[in-house]
């Protein structure tokens, strides 16, 4: 397998479509987009592995105008988030938020407010 001259890409060099424009700037990325009435969203992650969250107080970004979501809010459904051509039934093991995180960083609440400044104060309002 070492004679590349049957592979497309692998192996040789490649032009990439895009590559002119995210060098010069002028290539336009998720976080470049503006709708109109679009919500800026935050997640809370745990500080904590293997533990319980008892109460979250969201009453500080509320008061800010910020939408909060807890464990209490979302349905408890099992899902899969794994970008894999595995059967998704194979690893149906996390929760969208959750009131027991499994590892540091496990996400335990959101918010959702009108610009990414006052949804990062909502967080850290909780």
């Amino acid at each position: 397998m070492s004679n590349t001259s049957t592979f497309k890409v692998l192996g040789r060099d490649t032009a990439r479509k895009d590559g002119i424009a995210k060098v010069t700037g002028r290539e336009k990325f998720a976080s470049d987009l503006s709708l109109r009435n679009m919500l800026h969203a935050r997640v809370l992650k745990s500080p904590h592995a293997h533990a319980e969250v008892i109460k979250i107080d969201t009453s500080g970004a509320e008061k800010l105008g910020a939408a909060v979501l807890t464990s209490d809010e979302v349905p408890d459904v099992m899902f899969c988030p794994r970008l894999v051509s595995t059967p998704d039934s194979t690893f149906k093991d996390w929760r969208i938020l959750t009131k027991h995180p499994r590892y540091v960083g496990e996400a335990i609440a959101a918010v959702a407010a009108e610009t990414e400044e006052d949804a990062q104060k909502a967080l850290e309002a909780i």
